[in-house]
């Protein structure tokens, strides 16, 4: 499934056996080896590094996690327990010594499938930190719609007004008034949902153009101030907003 070709491997404290030189020539794997303070090592850019535990943790320390070779712990068959480096998450995983051919194929193998890990972590640490900005951003815009929607109403003789707002995990905006006319005998009520800041703040702005546009009669007609608000954000509205509004008025007398 995944060709070992054109792979560059370093050897670290670990002597490479023949039948591995053999299998590098076959595949075209660059094999180089490196003492402890060799300062090519770095230089080479090895895709894959086998060492014996003494220069694991060494290497993972000098090494990035982005871009990091799969590290390859050599211990002999004879050794009686796990080297502490795989415990210590500081190797991908074990050769045994001497290297033969089908391991060192099975974990270059294996190291193709860690390099595709890899990359997609880094795509899920890039939508992480996406999902942060997001999230930021509508802490921020709630904090403004909070501060547009009214919490407290002037009092209304026979009529008691209270309200409580919950934000929502998406971004939109809703608005909600009551309000009395100047004669006192009626009472507006105001309710939208829309669905986006940027609209909701468009519908705002129309509200407070809304008393020079329309007179006072005009607005006693529920049919006539939407139709006003509607043609006024129609041209704003993009193919995905929407926009719900509910305005009733309320007459004291009749109680209709």
């Amino acid at each position: 499934m995944l060709e070992p070709r054109k792979i560059k491997v370093a050897f670290l404290g670990v002597v490479e056996s023949e039948e591995v030189k053999a299998t590098a020539r076959e595949y075209q794997i660059e094999l180089r080896s490196f003492t402890k303070n060799d300062r090519d090592f770095e230089a080479f850019s090895a895709d894959v590094v086998v060492a014996d535990a003494s220069h694991v943790s060494n290497i993972f320390a000098k090494m990035p996690r982005e871009g990091r070779p799969s590290i390859f712990v050599a211990a002999p068959d004879s050794a009686g327990a796990l080297p502490t480096v795989l415990d210590a998450g500081l190797a991908d995983d074990l050769l045994s010594l001497p290297i033969r051919r089908l391991d060192f194929l099975a974990k270059l193998r294996w190291h193709g499938y860690l390099k595709s890990i890899r990359a997609i972590e880094g795509i899920n640490d890039d939508v992480n930190r996406m999902i942060q900005r997001l999230e930021a951003d509508l802490v921020f815009a709630q904090k403004i719609q909070r501060r547009l929607i009214k919490d407290r109403f002037p009092p209304m003789s026979g009529i008691s007004v209270k309200s409580k707002y919950w934000c929502g995990m998406k971004g939109g905006g809703d608005y909600f008034d009551v309000f009395e006319f100047a004669d006192k005998n009626s009472v507006g009520f105001l309710l939208t949902d829309v669905s986006s800041y940027k609209l909701s703040s468009a519908f705002i702005s129309t509200m407070m153009q809304m008393p020079a546009n329309l007179g006072p009669e005009d607005m006693r007609d529920p049919v006539r101030t939407v139709g006003h608000i509607h043609s006024e954000l129609r041209e704003r509205m993009g193919a995905n907003d929407h926009l719900s509004i509910f305005y009733g008025v309320l007459d004291r007398k009749s109680f209709q």
